[in-house]
């Protein structure tokens, strides 16, 4: 096959892509040829300049001060945007990879210009920002004043026709899900957003689906229909709520908060502090933009970061697969993973970064580009700094990569780990617990799923059952698929991925992440896993349901959306914060001191703890019980149950801990998950609140809408 190059009408000869049948060998330099650096049909003069407006706006909006608003949500917007446009426009990148550069490129630009003030507790965020745009307004100006306007027709007319079709009707799909979505705020709704929405959120999924499985038989519009189809789900979720997705993700907003409060971070004061890039930059930007809505931004960000992940990886499978299947793999990677890529978190972050890194290091296997190997270097510095496990699993994958000889640079791996190895030395005493000569090779442990205490007496609710095991068989059908191409094209290309996605299960052997481990392994494995899996699917051409296997890729787009829907969803009245919540935890974690401690009258995994980002330790029943009887939950429910005999075993507990001050902190959130966990009836920790709210000196501290906290009586003990 032969392509056009870019230097006049000369044909350049390269191997044939995978097509309808792959090729014996699966040459994988054939993805990236000429044609995929040519830069003929975009004029960078056009982008510099509107990159150099948008820095003008930035930085006068950010001088006259960001105070919330519509002109705080500027700025935030184009500190996001500004910094990796420019970069784009610099390093002359187009389509995609100017894609992710706005978006990773920008976000990495925040992380190491605001980490440093960070650490040394010389935060000026707003001169920072200001220093940022202007900068990058500067770069944009000179790349435009050496490049003449130009306008290429063919572009425009391709655009066009692309956005009255798939484009068009998934933007229309899109906007009708996400107003619904807003038209509607609440609480975390008891079966998901999803169907609180309603009827007509539904019918925007439903034309983003068809517009995708259209798109997979068009010329244009896969890339934005898919991406779509992947931050649809959690972008409603985030206007519905207004509240991450995850309670975790209150620890990550609490590093921030302290930033906020404090103007520094200590390294040294535990692993979030240590590995803050991300938390540094969300603050940076928090208060350059004046932006009060901490809780909104997270959840817009992990909406973000869902779609982004997705774009990063089809762009890794374009080195690999044509773009048909690399979308397909984006695709799949995107509603596969279900949770993990789309709440706020470090992970999301240097899943992004690494996996851009990674394609940066394979297109040198074609050629030398020391600016790619910057460009990775960059990024592996971001990485490292905002996340502690993302370069390790990403340079286990690379040395796959190495060993099978599709990454020609050997010494590729070493850029994505030295700057990881440095700052894990630098931060190697806060590590301690998380890398253990006796969890070395103890792959069977690390390997187990996470488990919690239950009662005898309960089964998991089948909500709960259906929201965990759905996305599950979904992962282990994809792996499926992806073993039929291993054994179908068994060659060199094949064996290589299947090596890089089996990489990321070095860490089983390598860490005390316990039960943590196989969700990180399983992220990491899983675009690789996707790529595979895509190489079975055949080029279907521009007829839409004649060829016999539309129908079944379309019931596999289908099938993989209502997994994503589920995943996400299912959860929300239990994983989602709740805003009285997280007013009942502010109020708590002001008033704690060296003195004080906080019992959880259930799950604390259930709750938005740490959001002030203090030093503090809540206990719940798990952890107050541990070790000290068989059964951390009563073997009797309902009627069985005794409320009063399992309050005075709390009691002694809870009175044991010797401090002055000791609140308990329920909640109807808290009451649902551990039903739904089989931990306790909903019903009998009602009844279980009620006698502790009858108990002699026990008074209400604070009360809430389905929250409450209490304060116990002090004691003698010492």
């Amino acid at each position: 096959m032969s392509i056009d190059s870019r230097k006049g009408g000369e044909k350049a000869t390269v191997p044939a892509r995978v097509s309808i049948v792959p090729d014996p060998e699966m040459e994988p330099a054939a993805i990236t040829s000429a044609a995929r650096d040519d830069e003929e049909t975009l004029n960078r003069f056009w982008v510099a300049l509107l990159v150099a407006f948008l820095g003008v706006v930035g930085t006068v909006l950010t001088v006259t001060g960001g105070n919330g608003g519509f002109q705080g949500l500027l700025v935030a917007v184009l500190l996001h945007t500004v910094p990796g446009l420019a970069i784009g426009v610099v390093y002359r990148l187009r389509g995609l990879d100017l894609i992710l550069s706005w978006f990773v490129g920008s976000l990495a630009v925040l992380i190491l210009c605001s980490l440093p003030m960070a650490l040394t507790s010389f935060w000026h965020p707003r001169v920072m920002a200001t220093l940022i745009l202007l900068a990058s307004t500067a770069v944009a100006v000179w790349v435009a004043c050496k490049r003449p306007p130009t306008l290429d027709a063919t572009w425009m007319r391709r655009t066009g026709r692309a956005m009255i079709g798939p484009i068009g009707l998934a933007t229309a799909g899109f906007l009708i899900a996400v107003f619904t979505a807003a038209l509607q705020p609440q609480s975390p709704a008891l079966y998901g957003a999803a169907l609180a929405a309603g009827p007509l959120w539904f019918l925007g999924l439903g034309a983003i689906v068809f517009a995708v499985c259209w798109a997979f038989s068009s010329v244009g519009g896969r890339s934005w229909s898919i991406v779509l189809l992947a931050t649809v789900v959690p972008m409603s979720q985030a206007v519905m709520y207004g509240t991450p997705t995850v309670q975790v993700a209150a620890r990550h907003l609490g590093i921030v908060n302290l930033l906020i409060t404090n103007g520094g971070l200590d390294r040294g004061a535990g692993i979030y502090q240590a590995y803050s890039g991300l938390f540094a930059s969300s603050a940076l930007v928090q208060q350059a933009a004046g932006w009060p809505d901490l809780m909104m931004y997270a959840s817009v960000f992990g909406a973000v970061g869902a779609g982004v992940n997705c774009l990063a990886v089809a762009q890794l499978a374009r080195y690999f697969v044509d773009d048909e299947r690399a979308w397909w793999a984006g695709l799949v990677f995107a509603l596969g993973s279900s949770l993990t890529t789309s709440f706020y978190a470090p992970q999301v972050a240097g899943l992004a970064f690494v996996t851009t890194a990674t394609t940066a290091l394979l297109r040198n296997s074609t050629g030398l580009k020391w600016s790619r190997v910057w460009a990775a270097l960059m990024l592996s510095v971001t990485a490292c700094v905002t996340h502690q496990l993302s370069p390790f699993l990403a340079t286990l994958i690379c040395i796959a990569l190495v060993v099978a000889g599709l990454m020609k640079m050997w010494w590729s791996p070493v850029v994505l780990v030295a700057p990881a190895v440095i700052w894990a030395l630098l931060n190697r005493g806060v590590l301690k617990s998380y890398v253990s000569l006796d969890e070395l090779f103890n792959i069977l442990s690390n390997f187990k799923t996470p488990t919690r205490p239950s009662s005898s007496a309960l089964s998991p609710a089948l909500i709960n059952t259906i929201t965990f095991w759905v996305p599950a068989v979904a992962l282990v059908c994809i792996g499926v698929v992806a073993l039929l191409a291993l054994f179908r094209f068994h060659n060199r290309m094949t064996v290589g991925l299947t090596l890089a996605a089996a990489s990321p299960a070095g860490l089983f052997a390598a860490s005390a992440y316990g039960s943590e481990g196989i969700f990180r392994v399983t992220l990491f494995c899983l675009p690789w896993l996707a790529i595979i899996g895509s190489i079975n699917l055949p080029q279907t051409g521009r007829r839409f349901w004649t060829v016999p296997w539309h129908p079944v890729r379309n019931t596999g787009v289908v099938a993989l959306t209502a997994v994503f829907v589920i995943g996400t969803t299912g959860m929300d009245y239990t994983r989602v914060m709740n805003p009285e919540n997280v007013k009942a935890v502010a109020w708590v974690e002001e008033r704690v001191t060296n003195d004080t401690q906080v019992f959880t009258l259930g799950s604390e995994l259930a709750e938005p703890l740490r959001l002030s980002g203090k030093d503090m330790f809540y206990l719940s029943r798990e952890l107050l019980l541990r070790g000290k009887t068989t059964e951390v939950y009563p073997s009797r429910a309902g009627a069985d149950y005794d409320p009063q005999a399992d309050l005075e075993m709390l009691m002694k507990h809870w009175m044991e801990v010797p401090v002055k001050v000791r609140y308990v902190l329920v909640s109807d959130r808290m009451k649902a998950f551990d039903e739904r966990y089989a931990q306790l009836l909903a019903s009998d920790q009602t009844r279980l609140e009620q006698a502790l709210r009858n108990t002699p000196g026990v008074t209400v501290a604070y009360q809430g809408d389905g929250v409450a906290v209490y304060e116990l009586p002090e004691s003698n003990v010492s």
